[in-house]
């Protein structure tokens, strides 16, 4: 979360030009309360990606809450009935994007 607060993630690299306040909890938690409304009227279906730690053994902790969001996949403007659509977003840390696609 940190990672994403303090505008050191992939966004200010796409987006130069994106107002500080943006990469604020205040910002952030209005934005969440915004998606969970959505999905509560069944127009949105949000997901956080999270690297979570490995204890050392080779096991992620379960319920370990000091995971670093690396990213996010959201289905929006979901049409139900016959025509069933939706718009899919999704956005990936830079750092976890060069791992994956290195020469991209």
């Amino acid at each position: 979360m940190d990672h994403v607060l303090s505008g050191t993630g992939s966004t200010p690299l796409l987006y130069p030009g994106t107002l500080r306040s943006f990469f604020t909890s205040g910002h952030l938690a209005v934005t969440i309360r915004a998606k969970l409304a959505q999905h509560a009227l069944g127009t949105e279906v949000p997901w956080v990606l999270v690297e979570e730690e490995d204890d050392g053994g080779g096991t992620v902790c379960a319920g370990h809450r000091t995971g670093r969001v690396v990213g996010a996949v959201t289905l929006t403007g979901i049409v139900h009935g016959p025509f069933l659509s939706a718009n899919l977003g999704y956005w990936v840390d830079h750092l976890l994007h060069q791992l994956i696609l290195p020469h991209s």
